[in-house]
């Protein structure tokens, strides 16, 4: 990442980024069925792709509104293959271990194989459609030079807004909590995208944090999510 790049050369490069990470493990969940990293790491690149598209949002609307429901539905989906692996691998073998009784996966049905809801049409078109950002984004002017000025505004408000409920973290409903969450999500994959722009220590030493703060809210999140 430059700079000096044209807001379009910089939402081009970040699009490809979140669409070759996409592509490439939806491809495989299709052709070779479920695996847990796999999908894993699909729900990692649509997370960075909705994190994404509201950066290009700062500029343009970079999706139609059927596109983006798709694209919630369909992170909304494979999550529900994510929480059925943490309550049958991480989960319960830790609830039998203390003596505890496992939560009975019966009460949740068995899910199709996550390959048959990837290959629906409006998945498919979805990606078409993100495909197209890659070449041709739609910003106007096409060699304006205010994305990373507007970037920098929202990233300092978001980051001061959880810096601030983060300091009153235990009275927080979980909504809240959850909420805390997404944002530091956001923050990450926004340096992640950025990360050529930051002194190389400052960069390591912020993720590090960061990354800290979001295995611990991931294993509160995961916790919620069984006991619900």
């Amino acid at each position: 990442m430059n700079l000096r790049w044209a807001d379009h050369v910089i939402v081009r490069t970040i699009m490809r980024s979140c669409a070759d990470q996409v592509m490439r493990n939806q491809s495989l969940l299709i052709a070779h069925g479920m695996n847990h990293e796999t999908l894993h790491q699909l729900r990692v690149g649509l997370r960075r792709l909705r994190c994404a598209i509201r950066l290009v949002d700062l500029q343009d609307s970079a999706l139609a509104e059927r596109d983006r429901l798709t694209l919630t539905e369909v992170f909304r989906d494979m999550g529900s293959y994510r929480d059925r692996n943490y309550l049958e691998n991480e989960l319960n073998p830790v609830l039998i271990a203390a003596g505890g009784p496992p939560i009975q996966l019966g009460m949740h049905p068995r899910l199709p194989d996550p390959g048959v809801r990837l290959q629906q049409a409006d998945f498919q078109l979805l990606l078409l459609s993100i495909l197209r950002l890659t070449l041709e984004p739609r910003l106007t002017p096409i060699e304006s030079h205010d994305l990373l000025p507007r970037l920098q505004g929202r990233l300092s408000k978001t980051h001061e807004r959880q810096r601030r409920l983060s300091a009153r973290f235990a009275s927080l409903p979980d909504t809240d909590r959850h909420e805390i969450r997404k944002k530091l999500k956001f923050l990450r994959y926004c340096m992640e995208f950025f990360r050529d722009l930051y002194p190389r220590a400052s960069y390591t030493r912020h993720r590090k944090r960061l990354s800290a703060a979001l295995e611990h809210l991931g294993n509160y999140q995961d916790i919620c999510s069984a006991i619900d």
